[in-house]
């Protein structure tokens, strides 16, 4: 679209929704730099109002006091680098319950199915972190029944808030619900707030208690512990928005990315090779890759770098909205516009990476310094996790658990399509976290001594 109309697009979509699309590095970089006070929030939309709580949210909040309180409050207690570093025992645990549980099967001769152990791997760094739970594998702390509804409601708003609703941009038509996206979306909201307030009400009823885990504090406990101490004026609603947001925005991401990275290693297995002997020359044979090493494994960076460049998690970063009347590369720019970023056309722009844009190539990113998971995305060529303010507070964490489960897999495994499957499906599902449309199968082969697939949990 951008190669033939240019690099800003404006539509106009229904009645009284004006859009400007673009994908050019300059006209970005004046989004989500120069002009970030007038782009910075956020439309609103039925999927939003239903399974975001009406913006009580931080990533889909209109720009405001609630949302400053909201980021201040993530950024100063929930996702501090301290904080984060609390939580690496647990993150390393549930990577080698997967490594443990891949080669039982593996031994068996049965074929991997990938989405199944980084999805759980996914799920339960981040349920453990913000809940204290852990929802699948060995020694989950629920039933399987309610995993299980688990999985299945936060799949669903992933789903709903990445589809087009025709509604709206055309109100009129909204009592209608012609796609049925309005009844989907409320009953998605229905479950989703049951299973939030349960959730809620678990950890109230400890602290009432004073029965809590004398382990790592978790999020939700912070939170109340916040309010309670008059800290902060947190309200119930706000804090299942809160922990929605986490678990929205850290696992079904990570877990995507993840099986478009093993997909792509598949297709290249010079590539795989080639982080191998990476991990051979950093960590060795005689243990497991650890987070400790992750700094020193550049080419397992550029792969996830590159896995997130051409694969993002979706065709756009989540609109931007303008707050009143400006200019945006010498064009008009009413209050009131949708602004669409569109991180897939930006991939494949030559104008940015090079006439082998569209080509799978980590090796692109060698020499490139950039931190993307602290940078504010104004370098204009990393824009995976949005830019500016809006830029998602959680990066770091979202490529720690890329390249934690990455590494575990390459270095411990020779990783083979199944003798049935000549080509791998490269389409994708709608949805927020775009995930390829065939679910990935792969044979696994043992490449470490076999002790070390039985270590005790650390």
């Amino acid at each position: 679209m951008f190669q033939c109309y240019g690099p800003i697009i404006f539509l106009k979509l229904g009645y009284h929704v004006n859009v400007v699309a673009t994908d050019d590095p300059v006209i970005m970089r004046e989004i989500m730099g120069k002009q970030d006070d007038v782009f910075s929030s956020r439309p609103r939309s039925i999927a939003t109002d239903f399974l975001c709580y009406y913006g009580h949210d931080l990533a889909f909040a209109p720009m405001g006091p609630h949302w400053k309180t909201l980021r201040r409050i993530c950024m100063e207690h929930l996702l501090t680098s301290k904080r984060l570093l609390s939580y690496r025992r647990q993150r390393q645990e549930e990577v080698m319950l997967m490594v443990q549980e891949i080669f039982a099967l593996s031994m068996q001769g049965k074929v991997i199915l990938l989405r199944k152990f980084l999805g759980a791997f996914s799920m339960n760094c981040i349920t453990r972190m913000l809940l204290g739970k852990r929802f699948f594998g060995p020694a989950q702390s629920c039933r399987p029944e309610e995993a299980a509804r688990f999985e299945k409601i936060i799949h669903e708003s992933m789903v709903l808030l990445g589809l087009f609703n025709i509604g709206d941009y055309l109100p009129i038509l909204r009592p209608f619900d012609l796609q049925g996206y309005e009844r989907r979306a409320r009953k998605a909201f229905a479950s989703v707030d049951a299973l939030q307030s349960e959730l809620l009400n678990e950890h109230k009823l400890k602290k009432q208690r004073g029965d809590e885990d004398g382990g790592t504090t978790n999020f939700i406990d912070v939170l109340l512990s916040l309010r309670e101490a008059g800290e902060e004026k947190l309200t119930d609603q706000t804090i299942k928005a809160i922990v929605q947001d986490v678990i929205a925005a850290g696992t079904d991401t990570s877990s995507a990315t993840n099986e478009w990275a093993m997909a792509q290693l598949l297709r290249h297995p010079n590539v795989c090779k080639k982080a191998q002997e990476e991990l051979d020359r950093v960590v060795g044979r005689e243990r497991l890759v650890e987070e400790e090493d992750l700094p020193q494994l550049r080419y397992l960076r550029c792969i996830a770098m590159e896995t997130m460049r051409l694969t993002p998690s979706g065709p756009f970063v989540i609109p931007h909205y303008s707050t009143k009347d400006t200019q945006l590369a010498g064009y008009d720019v009413p209050k009131g516009t949708q602004i669409l970023i569109s991180i897939y056309s930006h991939a494949r722009n030559k104008k940015v990476w090079g006439k082998d844009a569209e080509v799978f190539y980590p090796e692109r990113h060698w020499t490139d310094e950039t931190k993307i998971e602290n940078s504010n995305g104004l370098d204009m060529k990393h824009v995976m996790f949005g830019g500016g303010r809006r830029r998602c507070p959680g990066a770091a964490l979202g490529l720690n658990l890329v390249m934690l489960a990455l590494g575990h897999l390459l270095q411990c495994f020779d990783w083979s399509l199944p003798p049935n499957v000549v080509e791998i499906d490269m389409s994708e599902v709608a949805g927020l976290a775009a995930a390829p449309a065939t679910p990935l199968q792969a044979i696994a082969t043992p490449r470490l001594a076999i002790p070390l697939y039985n270590l005790p949990n650390p």
